[in-house]
């Protein structure tokens, strides 16, 4: 644009110095006329208003016009007064241009002031960009004020770029870094793995992805590989564990299985007593119970539950059918003394099933955070206190029988 207006100056500069030149007088006075004076320096106006066009003086403009028309008070050749009133035309038709042209370099300058502190780098770039396209298109704005003007317009869009290039520099670096950090991670995660510990090694898996993600981002060049070799450690361990329960779970529903049988059988003995039914018929039942694993949160507290009732039933005839006889006492008393030898032995035995009944429960819980594991968690506490209370009581059976065993003897 700016190239195109001092094409135009030279343009009208060369109209100017084609003009026909002020005719001579065929008087040989020594001396010019009046007339070809005046027309000499209206010539001159012409040329100087066509020297006005780059500097935009209207206070001189006024004063080319008002000596014209001092010039030309008492009449003046047309074209002359044509080809001045083009100059002055032109010249307006140009202050507007450069009045608009100024007008909007100034906008374009408020509105790249207010973006050259944003962070949105490829949103602000490209609206910079547009605004230096829009700078272009807006045209030439006066000889001296055009070059201040984008100065001004090019320190602002500096300092964002300056700012991108830097902010672009330390992302390469931080990438370098968060690289650097999940090549460490990945050694972490490998490390881990194969391990059986299945609480433990859930919440560091765990506590690894949370600063994988942390982490940040490592590149598009590096960050799907990495993440790749991250993943495949951490579904290797989970793979394990899923397997590992969902074997648990198969040897649960063996168990259930199997102690539903014991509990059949047991209901058979209780039902088919008589005199001549021995005790070992439901001791072998229970011998073969503590053999048998545990059977799930599910069953194991109602199968117990059954098969314990029948015991009692099935002791309590066993009991009432000897004779009350001193010996018969005292066979009655280590009968019982056994009795609850069994059953506290049983009951420890299904406390410590218990226990670890619950410290897996509380792994899952750690996992799923699920309502109804946590209400299973509160029930089997709730069962191993009651299993408690009840050794207790059986201790204090227990040292009862002893005493009374002790007077017989």
């Amino acid at each position: 644009m700016v190239n195109e207006e001092k094409n135009n100056e030279i343009e009208e500069k060369v109209e100017v110095e084609d003009s026909p030149k002020p005719e001579i007088s065929d008087h040989h006075f020594g001396w010019e006329s009046l007339a070809s004076v005046e027309e000499s320096r209206q010539n001159q106006l012409i040329s100087e208003v066509y020297s006005l066009m780059s500097t935009g003086d209207d206070l001189k403009l006024d004063f080319i016009k008002d000596e014209w028309n001092s010039l030309s008070a008492e009449g003046i050749d047309p074209k002359l007064e044509e080809r001045f009133n083009h100059a002055i035309k032109l010249y307006e038709t140009r202050q507007e241009r450069i009045d608009e042209a100024q007008k909007i370099k100034k906008e374009l300058i408020q509105e790249a002031e207010k973006v050259k502190d944003s962070k949105e780098w490829n949103k602000t770039a490209t609206y910079l960009q547009e605004l230096q396209g829009r700078w272009k298109e807006a045209g030439f704005a006066g000889q001296d004020i055009d070059q201040e003007l984008w100065e001004k317009f090019r320190a602002i869009n500096d300092v964002f770029f300056d700012s991108r290039s830097k902010h672009f520099e330390n992302l390469a670096e931080a990438r370098e870094e968060t690289r650097e950090v999940k090549e460490k991670l990945i050694e972490e995660a490998e490390a881990l793995k194969d391990s059986t510990d299945w609480k433990k090694t859930s919440v560091e898996m765990r506590d690894l992805m949370t600063r994988w993600k942390d982490a940040g981002f490592a590149g598009r060049d590096y960050e799907d590989a990495l993440w790749e070799r991250f993943n495949e450690s951490r579904q290797h361990f989970y793979e394990n564990q899923r397997n590992f329960f969902e074997e648990l779970r198969a040897t649960h529903d063996e168990a259930k299985n199997k102690k539903a049988e014991i509990v059949a059988s047991a209901e058979k003995v209780v039902e088919s007593f008589n005199p001549q039914t021995v005790r070992e018929e439901m001791d072998k039942l229970f011998e073969e119970w503590k053999t048998i694993g545990h059977s799930g949160r599910e069953h194991e507290e109602k199968l117990w539950s059954q098969f314990k009732s029948l015991q009692d039933e099935f002791y309590f005839k066993i009991k009432n059918r000897d004779l009350k006889t001193a010996e018969e006492r005292r066979e009655e008393l280590e009968n019982e003394v056994e009795l609850l030898e069994v059953r506290m032995s049983a009951l420890e035995n299904l406390n410590e099933k218990v226990k670890i009944k619950l410290t897996s429960l509380e792994r899952q819980f750690e996992e799923s955070d699920s309502e109804e594991l946590a209400a299973e968690i509160a029930e089997l506490k709730a069962s191993y206190e009651e299993n408690e209370k009840k050794l207790d009581e059986y201790a204090d059976d227990l040292d009862r029988y002893s005493k009374e065993l002790f007077h017989i003897s």
